[in-house]
């Protein structure tokens, strides 16, 4: 079995992040083509129509229709709270699929790899990881993060 039909990677992307999405889906195809599955969450026409071209798989989360982009700067506003919750219906509506891959890995759209992440996660041990945003620039408000994570 390929690395390919045991583990996928998904995003969630709207309009204004398909220069983001066109640079994932090239960067992964770098780092080993066939090597990534890629399913694309998306909250509007534009964005489904675009990652079909580049032939992705996609998932609607959201409603289509809403005019508003899913797009959060600022953590704890409406609109950061909508995006995390687009994210979660993204990782659910996968794993909840008819043949779900084992290990799906969530990455927001704008992140790069440098190599594969697949030797770095807790392939065998964990039933999800988390990022940990806390550090030095952080250290009263230690929190997750939802642009990276692991699920099996």
């Amino acid at each position: 079995m390929r690395m390919s039909d045991q583990f996928a990677i998904a995003t969630l992307c709207s309009a204004g992040y398909l220069h983001w999405l066109e640079h994932l889906h090239r960067n992964l195809l770098l780092l080993r083509p066939g090597l990534h599955r890629l399913t694309v969450c998306v909250t509007d026409q534009q964005t489904r129509a675009a990652a079909r071209m580049l032939q992705l798989d996609t998932l609607v989360v959201g409603d289509t229709t809403e005019q508003r982009h899913a797009t959060a700067h600022t953590f704890g506003t409406e609109a950061y709270a909508r995006v995390t919750r687009h994210k979660a219906s993204c990782v659910l509506g996968i794993m909840t699929r008819r043949r779900p891959p084992p290990a799906l890995l969530f990455t927001d759209t704008d992140v790069t790899f440098f190599a594969s992440p697949w030797p770095h996660l807790p392939l065998h041990t964990a039933d999800i990881a988390l990022l940990d945003d806390s550090g030095p620039s952080q250290a009263t408000h230690n929190t997750l993060s939802s642009s990276l994570f692991f699920v099996r």
